[in-house]
């Protein structure tokens, strides 16, 4: 998680107990911290794009596929170097059986940090997860 910084505002404040909320497994609490957080004012675009790959996730697990993935789009979009948000994108888009999509995400991910064994875990899990749906089609 990003560190606060020396004169945090109120939204890096709410991020921060999010962040602790999540830690302590308290996941509903977590998940409308994070929101409370979003629609305050979070200094640091990493923050701000952490917290939209916090609520990104929460929304995936929750099935909602089209709230995961503006989300992780925005966090991307805030910092593109974020391998975890390209990770999550290509879940939400092998659920949206957008298998390309999925795989494009998975590239610009290597792009980013070819060293991230994350990356090609996920792959792999996500290459098995589509052979075995189109072998069961």
């Amino acid at each position: 998680p990003p560190s606060l910084p020396e004169n945090p505002s109120q939204g890096d404040n709410t991020l921060g107990l999010a962040i602790d909320a999540a830690a302590a497994r308290d996941y509903v609490h977590a998940f409308s911290l994070v929101n409370e957080a979003l629609e305050q004012d979070i200094t640091s675009p990493i923050s701000r794009g952490y917290a939209f790959n916090l609520r990104g996730s929460f929304r995936f697990l929750l099935g909602d596929s089209p709230g995961a993935q503006a989300d992780l789009e925005a966090a991307i979009k805030l910092n593109e170097a974020d391998t975890l948000s390209w990770v999550k994108i290509a879940s939400v888009h092998l659920e949206q059986n957008k298998l390309d999509a999925s795989f494009k995400a998975f590239v610009e991910a290597i792009k980013h940090d070819p060293m991230d064994s994350n990356i090609y875990y996920h792959r792999g899990q996500s290459k098995l997860l589509s052979l075995s749906s189109k072998k069961n089609s």
